[in-house]
């Protein structure tokens, strides 16, 4: 894969390690949007013709999640090479409310490496935190606040009503229990076609963008993909791909990790 796909792929992790000193934050960055070339507008990448009547995006995700007492969030972009995953980053968030505890984890692979595996629990009044795997992990514990939601793993490119306009209502249907709203976008969007310039003339042939809303307005599930092929024939996969799961009913507990960083 080209060194501007790898980019593409693994540069929001930038963002990440900017703010993980301090903990999770809601008002930090969106690595989508880095991802994205710093759009994350999800309404340019719509372009194409549709019917989003009846839309109805909550533009303030804290307030209802807050209100539903814990939530768990995945984020995650990827790109693969005839089948093989090429490059992976992918980030995790669990926040219970009324225990005041959070879980987060980060994680960026290519093909032969990993270049971050790193954990943050809080719970009490004091952070712990885990940097890379086995017997190379380090550790440390430090007091901190309950700072509920990583801006990082529960963003979505899509903030309000206009970013799904010209995207396909596709009617209603059920995900985990809860009643939402599938719309669909197929159309190619020019901030594709701006990072198909591979050093193999790499052109996209396939894309897909599904959202999932459910009736508070709560993007539950996004997600694109897209695929394409180069002068050798080879077949490139990226994708994107958030997700809130267990809203309400997340539960955090400590994870084993966190007696090797007590006693060191």
């Amino acid at each position: 894969m080209s060194r501007q796909l790898q980019t593409w792929v693994m540069v929001g992790v930038v963002v990440l390690v900017a703010g993980c000193a301090g903990g999770p934050s809601l008002d930090g960055d969106d690595p989508a949007e880095a991802a994205d070339g710093g759009s994350g507008d999800a309404g340019d990448a719509a372009g194409g013709d549709g019917d989003s009547a009846g839309a109805s995006v909550a533009e303030n995700r804290t307030a209802l999640l807050v209100e539903a007492g814990s939530y768990t969030s995945y984020w995650q972009m990827r790109a693969t090479e005839d089948g093989v995953v090429t490059s992976e980053t992918t980030y995790t968030n669990a926040v219970d409310y009324d225990r005041k505890r959070t879980a987060f984890s980060a994680r960026m692979a290519s093909a032969d490496s990993v270049q971050m595996d790193y954990e943050t629990y809080h719970a009490d009044g004091r952070t712990y935190q885990r940097q890379g795997e086995g017997d190379d992990a380090t550790y440390s514990v430090v007091d901190g606040e309950f700072r509920p939601g990583a801006s990082v793993a529960m963003t979505t490119n899509v903030d309000d009503a206009d970013d799904l306009a010209e995207f396909t209502n596709e009617g209603t249907e059920t995900h985990e229990d809860v009643t939402v709203t599938r719309y669909v976008r197929t159309q190619e969007p020019s901030w594709l076609a701006n990072r198909a310039e591979t050093d193999s003339n790499l052109t996209w042939t396939e894309f897909r963008f599904t959202v999932l809303v459910d009736e508070d307005g709560l993007v539950r599930s996004e997600g694109w993909e897209a695929e394409g092929v180069d002068e050798d024939g080879s077949t490139y996969v990226m994708s994107f791909t958030y997700a809130l799961s267990n809203v309400g009913s997340t539960a955090v507990e400590e994870p084993a990790w966190a007696a090797n960083a007590r006693d060191q």
